[in-house]
């Protein structure tokens, strides 16, 4: 973080990138997708085609400073480092992609409802050597700690909860993500993660 740099980044296949840009035209779709580039990420759309990716594109933007590229045409992403998409949509829309995705060889597809809100359901679509869990190996291996905390608030944070040594979900995270933590800390409206890791370095000085 320090140099701004990627240490490792697992794309999608040119290939899988058409396949998948393909379908999302067929389902009328629409979406982010992720590129690594020149140790930057960027995230690219077509058009913001709901209040929800409208939403979605202005806190990332104003809040964390994400970068995003309208362009004319998703095909734009072919042949770039792509490394995630992020599609967020109701069930019904997403069910009948996701079905096609299956069917798409060296992905890893996660598919889960948006704690956040009844009706609408996150779709990430990312290579199949990438995953949190792989992601927390790869530091294990770099770094050699001692031990390793992770925290989350969904699904997709499940695979990461098996590969660290102590976990904690955030207490508006999703219930089956409750059942795999050790403990469940303050919600992300709350602080919760900042006020653990407050509480850990006074008690460990």
């Amino acid at each position: 973080m320090s140099e701004g740099r990627y240490l490792k980044a697992e794309t999608i296949s040119p290939e899988n990138v058409r396949r998948i840009t393909e379908l999302m035209y067929l389902f009328g779709l629409q979406g982010f997708i992720y590129t690594v580039e020149n140790d930057a990420m960027t995230a690219y759309y077509e058009k913001l085609a709901t209040k929800q990716m409208q939403l979605f594109y202005e806190e990332r933007k104003s809040r964390y400073h994400k970068r995003f590229l309208q362009t004319s045409s998703l095909y734009d992403t072919v042949g770039r480092p792509v490394v995630y998409f992020s599609l967020l949509d109701n069930r019904e829309r997403l069910d009948p992609f996701y079905e096609q995705l299956a069917k798409i060889a060296g992905l890893t597809v996660v598919y889960y409802r948006d704690v956040y809100s009844e009706d609408l359901w996150y779709l990430e679509i990312l290579s199949g050597k990438a995953s949190k869990r792989s992601g927390a190996e790869f530091l294990r291996s770099l770094f050699k700690p001692v031990r390793m905390t992770c925290f989350g608030d969904n699904l997709n944070d499940l695979p990461l909860f098996e590969v660290c040594d102590r976990k904690y979900a955030v207490s508006n995270a999703a219930w089956e993500l409750k059942r795999a933590a050790d403990g469940v800390i303050g919600s992300n409206t709350e602080n919760g993660v900042v006020e653990f890791l407050k509480r850990e370095f006074c008690e460990n000085k």
